[in-house]
């Protein structure tokens, strides 16, 4: 009796769990799933091993080259790698097969912001949330894109859309700092912004201060925020 899908799965899962990569290597070529290979090129992905990752992926494109689901998975992959051509290629591609994809839509929107496409982006955010497919990610990208366009208010607004969404992200929480900085929102600002990325803690224990050592202060973010900050 042939193996279900759902078996399939379980049993490479399991194999890449345990690191057994040659059996899993074996195991996928043998049962010729294209989910199968999606799983290992998430797993190489997760592994920070893209160069394997998008070998399966390409792998599980060979076998259903018109699925428009991988197309646009293919597509995000170069987009989170920054291959933003190859991306906009698979995303189009995608687009072709299902026009509505709300990944390939926010991803090619961003793309052409970061191009300076402006109007171009928008389209691709609006039409998204036209199809009532919108999340954080769609709300942020097109907040930021309103800040671009010097629309402050349309920019919180959105910025604040997808916090009510994620309010711990701190990405958009930054993006919102600038936002609220310059709507004169002082106090809001600062607390946003002090929500955004911190650098790594570094290695070792907190200096308590009891011990006579020789220590360099410098500032978190850098000399420029600080000429920045001094205005406020």
């Amino acid at each position: 009796m042939p193996k279900t899908k759902t078996k399939s799965t379980h049993i490479l899962r399991e194999l890449l769990s345990n690191s057994k990569y040659e059996d899993a290597f074996e195991y996928i070529n043998n049962v010729q799933e294209v989910e199968c290979y999606e799983i290992v090129g998430d797993h190489f992905l997760c592994s920070s091993r893209p160069d394997l990752a998008e070998k399966f992926y390409l792998k599980a494109l060979d076998l259903e080259p018109k699925n428009s689901r991988l197309l646009s998975a293919l597509g995000s992959f170069y987009f989170n790698t920054r291959k933003f051509q190859f991306a906009e290629y698979f995303h189009k591609k995608a687009l072709l097969l299902d026009s509505e994809n709300p990944k390939a839509l926010c991803d090619i929107g961003s793309i052409e912001r970061q191009k300076g496409h402006f109007e171009k982006a928008k389209s691709y955010y609006e039409k998204i949330i036209s199809l009532g497919k919108e999340n954080e990610f769609v709300y942020a990208n097109i907040g930021i894109l309103y800040l671009y366009l010097h629309d402050v208010e349309k920019g919180k607004y959105y910025l604040e859309k997808a916090l009510e969404l994620n309010p711990t992200n701190k990405t958009i929480n930054f993006y919102n700092s600038f936002a609220l900085f310059k709507l004169g929102d002082y106090s809001k600002a600062f607390e946003c912004y002090e929500g955004r990325e911190w650098f790594k803690k570094p290695p070792g224990e907190e200096w308590d201060g009891s011990e006579n050592r020789k220590i360099m202060v410098m500032p978190e973010q850098g000399l420029g925020d600080m000429i920045q900050f001094s205005r406020y």
